[in-house]
């Protein structure tokens, strides 16, 4: 079995595909596979596939005979049903590995799964955020990362192209229905927190680079929550419920449930209730609880489970959001 599967999805990525793909071959640790998803490019990129799966027998294209547009969270989901490895790296199409990314990685990994192999496992790692030449933006941040499940559900701290996930978590993961999950790096994060054991370098393993074409970032949970009440349908019945919505009521009243954010959180607590810990079990009750329930519900939520070491105003505009639906 390949000891490390890399997958990376694609989409109209020709322009900086080559220079991450390359980063990857310059690895200290050469016993992985890159299993590569194209989402529907219209430009260069399969091409470029082609050209490096043709190179070198660890690069595998994967739907080069049906190449579709699904979206960013289906086609890694594809990409982790069509690999079978001991443990699995996210990787975008325009990041820059720095050579040592999937051994130090990949130790601390280890490390964690000898000693509770039957747990899920998560690393993650910091980052250099670069321009589209690869200078540094900004000064880097060094701090630990915080891995309770409340913190994850709200304010997520997992980059995916930083993550390797073990085979114990890609197996519960792929037990998700993809209607009721808002992005996979989240989702794999979510478990991890819930039923297992996560790690953050604090040491940048990757240039993480910024342009004007980037595909996808963090998906906000509070951003994904006003996307479920505001919806995007232009009917007079929905115009109507809009006009409703945008005025801040004080009175009681609930957030809609079919909000993706919302629905993640019960996907979870559906799927994998029954083998958290008590701990967890309280938590996701409370967020649960508050997320589909009325004011007093989304109060006890703002005070036992929100995380608190948050950006001040960040947070008290969270609690005015939970608190007034």
């Amino acid at each position: 079995m390949t000891k490390v599967a890399i997958l990376l999805s694609t989409y109209n990525g020709e322009k900086y595909l080559g220079e991450q793909i390359d980063s990857i071959k310059k690895q200290t640790f050469s016993d992985w596979k890159l299993f590569i998803r194209d989402d529907g490019s219209n430009d260069g990129t399969v091409a470029l596939i082609k050209k490096y799966a043709a190179e070198d027998a660890r690069i595998r294209f994967i739907n080069e005979e049906q190449v579709e547009n699904v979206g960013v969270t289906r086609s890694f989901f594809s990409l982790l049903e069509n690999a079978q490895a001991d443990y699995y790296m996210f990787c975008d199409q325009d990041d820059f590995w720095l050579p040592q990314k999937i051994a130090a990685t990949l130790e601390k990994m280890e490390e964690m799964h000898a000693r509770t192999p039957q747990k899920p496992h998560l690393v993650h790692t910091n980052y250099k955020a670069v321009n589209r030449k690869l200078n540094l933006l900004g000064e880097l941040n060094y701090d630990e990362q915080k891995h309770d499940l409340a913190t994850i559900v709200f304010f997520n701290n997992v980059t995916g192209c930083t993550t390797m996930i073990d085979d114990n978590l890609k197996k519960l993961a792929c037990q998700a229905d993809l209607n009721k999950v808002m992005i996979h790096d989240q989702w794999v994060a979510l478990i991890a927190s819930a039923l297992g054991e996560m790690y953050y370098f604090t040491e940048p393993l990757m240039l993480y680079r910024q342009h004007e074409n980037n595909q996808i970032g963090g998906v906000d949970f509070f951003i994904a929550l006003k996307k479920g009440i505001f919806s995007k349908n232009k009917s007079a019945e929905s115009k109507q419920a809009l006009k409703k919505a945008v005025k801040i009521k004080l009175y009681d009243k609930s957030w809609k449930r079919d909000s993706l954010a919302v629905t993640q959180v019960n996907h979870l607590r559906t799927l994998f209730y029954s083998q958290m810990d008590p701990a967890n079990k309280k938590v996701i009750d409370i967020i649960a609880d508050g997320l589909n329930g009325r004011m007093a519900a989304r109060w006890r939520l703002i005070r036992k489970a929100l995380p608190k070491k948050e950006k001040f105003l960040r947070r008290s505009l969270a609690d005015l959001l939970l608190l007034l639906g």
